[in-house]
């Protein structure tokens, strides 16, 4: 009997020093894992760098905040587990494997972003030429972001069209709107191209863009101008309105005038050619449709207020909302924009602000990257 005890105390002896042992191999391999993880954190750490340099992203700010403080948290449970009895080494190092686990997945979920800026980022070196047709707007372009970039900041872009223009900063902030459609941090050559599409040549197109959708009461684009509105959903905001302009979903350079009849959606046609706008007729045309055709005298302007105007006399005949537009516009638009702001004076100090930009965010990035030290995870 007292053999048999002693065969099993014996056996519990060896099955703790064995599980002693595995605990500790299991630690070894964990540290390990975390110093290949330090390893690669550090080569990425260029990329992270760059990346703040392009933009400042949550997401990765996000990233490095919570590794450093699982880094900080793995580093206090290992100087700890020494101090533990048997049992709660173990519970340590299961601490430290789902510690060690998040690590892990969090570099490399870091590094796939930052792999898939960097990508995105090559991807959109191309020759901007091949984008923007118009040969003023591909040199204001190149002479200020250079030739190899389809999109940069939104902000750079509008800071470099006020320097090489007398634009107010509420014409600025309105073509922002007209130009920038989903209203995000970077513009695109495609963009720019689009807007030429509709509006004409780069020489003209501010001035044709000001003068059409310009409101000078509210310093915003005027409400009956939609831009991309979904044809789906047409009919339902022309329960609030008489009428509406809306860019064609697929043809360029075309504007569609969208008003009703009853509970029949009518359509006009209004093409950008040749610096103007034309009202087309087309062989489908509807009775009313041609009937308001018919009624819109005017059949080439060179901007899209003209035909709102008309069409909204046409429909609405007892409503004056526009009846001073003319005074209106030569009062607080025309002298504030040049005949052509190419014969301004070209201001070239583009590059320093790029500079100095670069210079406040390399300066603000080396700070954050401080608390992430060797010092911190040692």
């Amino acid at each position: 009997m007292d053999a048999g005890k002693a065969l099993i105390g014996s056996l519990e002896i060896i099955k703790l020093l064995y599980e002693t042992a595995e605990t500790y191999r299991r630690l070894e391999k964990i540290n390990k894992n975390i110093l290949s993880e330090l390893a690669l954190l550090i080569t990425i750490k260029d990329q992270i760098l760059n990346s703040r340099r392009m933009e400042n992203n949550p997401i990765i700010d996000n990233y490095l905040v919570n590794i450093n403080e699982k880094l900080i948290k793995f580093k206090n449970l290992v100087d700890n587990v020494e101090k533990q009895n048997f049992l709660g080494k173990i519970l340590y190092v299961k601490k430290i494997e789902k510690i060690s686990k998040y690590i892990n997945q969090a570099i490399r979920k870091l590094k796939f972003i930052l792999d898939l800026k960097r990508d995105m980022h090559e991807s959109s070196k191309q020759d901007v030429a091949n984008i923007i047709s118009d040969q003023l707007a591909l040199q204001f372009w190149e002479n200020n972001f250079g030739s190899d970039h389809i999109f940069i900041q939104t902000s750079l872009f509008f800071s470099s069209l006020r320097m090489n223009t007398n634009l107010l900063s509420s014409e600025i902030e309105f073509l922002k709107r007209v130009i920038n459609d989903n209203n995000d941090k970077n513009i695109t050559a495609f963009e720019i191209q689009e807007w030429i599409d509709f509006f004409g040549d780069f020489s003209v197109a501010i001035k044709r863009t000001i003068d059409s959708l310009f409101d000078p009461n509210t310093y915003d684009i005027v409400d009956w101008y939609q831009k991309n509105i979904s044809k789906s959903i047409v009919l339902s905001v022309l329960e609030t309105r008489k009428f509406l302009i809306r860019k064609h979903s697929t043809q360029k350079g075309v504007f569609i005038i969208n008003f009703k009849n009853g509970d029949e959606l009518c359509n006009l046609y209004i093409r950008n050619k040749d610096n103007h706008f034309i009202l087309e007729k087309i062989s489908n045309m509807t009775p009313h449709e041609i009937l308001i055709y018919q009624s819109i005298d005017l059949k080439k302007s060179t901007n899209l207020k003209d035909f709102a105007i008309l069409l909204q006399n046409i429909i609405d005949p007892n409503n004056s909302k526009f009846q001073n537009w003319e005074e209106e516009r030569k009062k607080d638009i025309d002298q504030t924009i040049p005949d052509s702001f190419f014969e301004l004076p070209k201001i070239p100090s583009i590059d320093d602000i790029k500079n100095n930009i670069e210079n406040v965010v390399e300066k603000s990035v080396s700070n954050f990257f401080s608390i992430f030290s060797c010092k911190k995870i040692k």
